[in-house]
C-alpha cells in the first residue's frame, strides 16, 4: 500500500464523522486536500510503514514461491529446469479450483482453429 493510502485509512473515519453528510467521493477530496498540505515530516511516517509493508510483503511472496517451487519439484510438477512437467493436468487443476483464469494451450488453439475453418466451409 501506499503512503496516502495509509493516511486515508487511518484519517478517513475521523474525517467521515466531522462531515456526517458528506459523500464518499467528498471525504476522499477532503482527505486529499488534507494530504497535500502536509509537510513532508508529516508524511515521512506514512511513506515509512509503506516502505516497510512493501519489504514485508515481497519477502513474504519470495517465501511463498519458494516453498511452492520446492513443493512442485517434489511432487514432480518441475522438471529442474523449474518447468511444468504436466501442463494440461495443472490447467485442468486450477480449473477445477478456480484459482485463476484458465489459459487455452496450443492443442486448444489449434482445435478452436479447426472448428471455425469447419465452420467457414458449411
Amino acid at each position: 500500500m501506499g503512503a496516502y493510502v495509509l493516511f486515508a485509512n487511518s484519517a478517513r473515519q475521523m474525517v467521515a464523522a466531522e462531515h456526517r453528510t458528506a459523500s464518499f467521493v467528498e471525504v476522499t477530496r477532503i482527505l486529499a486536500a488534507q494530504w497535500r498540505h502536509m509537510t513532508a515530516a508529516d508524511k515521512a511516517p506514512f511513506y515509512e510503514h509503506a516502505r516497510l509493508h512493501a519489504a514485508r510483503y515481497f519477502a513474504d511472496k519470495e517465501r511463498h514461491d519458494s516453498e511452492l517451487r520446492l513443493r512442485l519439484l517434489h511432487e514432480g510438477q518441475l522438471d529442474h529446469h523449474g518447468e511444468h512437467t504436466h501442463p494440461q493436468q495443472l490447467h485442468q487443476e486450477h480449473q477445477e479450483q478456480g484459482d485463476e483464469p484458465p489459459q487455452p494451450y496450443d492443442e486448444d488453439l489449434m482445435a478452436m482453429g479447426e472448428e471455425a475453418e469447419s465452420e467457414g466451409e458449411a
